[in-house]
């Protein structure tokens, strides 16, 4: 019994390694309490964090060493090799598709945002986190990139990953406005329609590139036409129903307001700091359940 309570007791505090993966492997799980089980699962958590950190950076040497036989040299290269990601795709039997992906992974997290790789090596952070705070910077400089990581990298463990590319979200728009503008104008510019008819025979209708502002209002107005055909007695769910109502109103099978709305356009609810509807600071708005917005679009809406 004190043989099992010293193990336990030293998983709280022990970091990831082979220290840890040795008392990892003497645990009898069938003997331990609940509260043990989950001191466990943290610890073992911490350890596979810390060997997919060094799996990301295995992947990445193999990129950047020359291909040869078991008796080549010890060599690396300046760049990525040409024909690395087919020798990770062979060696461990994935898709190219794969195999390029997890290599790209490999580059951002080991190279391109050490601090990254430190607390995921540390097992502070979880693979999950580390892809979001690649994704979430991936726009950005090389220097900005590892400014914005630094400010939250603390904070990440006690994040989950929708907290976590939410609080990004707003730091890459404060970090550079002039670039986020230019990003979001680019991408407005490429909206566009996408369907596609899915394996069970039903279709999915999706918008890219829109803007926040319109999108949020059609996503309102949609919600306040379900709503009100629910509180009238309509038996459809109201997911149903506001999936309905998109297709309604896209068909013209609504011609009017709908049941028991006024005309109106949808409502947009903005969160703005004072100093930027005064024009006096950049800071972005804030949309609720949307996410940050750029200053000058929070301005527009809110003169709207």
């Amino acid at each position: 019994m004190f043989e099992r309570f010293r193990v336990l007791g030293a998983l709280v505090d022990l970091s990831p390694g082979p220290v840890l993966a040795a008392v990892l492997a003497g645990v009898d799980r069938d003997r331990c309490n609940g509260y043990e089980l989950v001191v466990l699962a943290r610890a073992r958590a911490r350890q596979v964090a810390h060997e997919q950190a060094g799996l990301l950076a295995d992947l990445l040497a193999v990129a950047l060493c020359p291909p040869g036989d078991v008796d080549a040299p010890v060599a690396r290269t300046a760049g990525i090799g040409e024909f690395a990601v087919d020798e990770i795709r062979v060696a461990l039997v994935w898709t190219r598709r794969a195999a390029d992906a997890q290599l790209g992974l490999a580059y951002q997290v080991v190279e391109r945002l050490p601090a990254v790789f430190e607390a995921l090596l540390a097992g502070l952070i979880d693979l999950p986190r580390a892809r979001v705070l690649c994704d979430a910077t991936a726009m950005l400089e090389e220097p900005a990139a590892r400014v914005v990581v630094d400010q939250i990298i603390g904070q990440a463990a006690a994040l989950t990953t929708g907290r976590l590319r939410a609080r990004l979200a707003r730091l890459v728009i404060t970090i550079d406005p002039d670039a986020a503008r230019s990003r979001h104008d680019s991408a407005v510019t490429g909206r566009r329609l996408v369907h596609r008819l899915e394996p069970d025979g039903t279709a999915t209708l999706m918008g890219f590139g829109l803007a926040v502002p319109r999108a949020a209002e059609a996503v309102e107005r949609i919600t306040a036409l379900a709503t009100a055909a629910k509180n009238l007695g309509d038996p459809r769910g109201l997911d149903q129903l506001r999936a309905d109502t998109f297709l309604d109103l896209l068909t013209g099978a609504i011609p009017g307001p709908g049941p028991g709305l006024a005309p109106r356009r949808g409502v947009v609810d903005l969160q703005v700091p004072l100093a930027t509807l005064a024009g006096l600071s950049e800071a972005p708005g804030e949309i609720p359940g949307w996410g940050p917005v750029l200053a000058d679009i929070a301005r527009q809406v809110a003169t709207n």
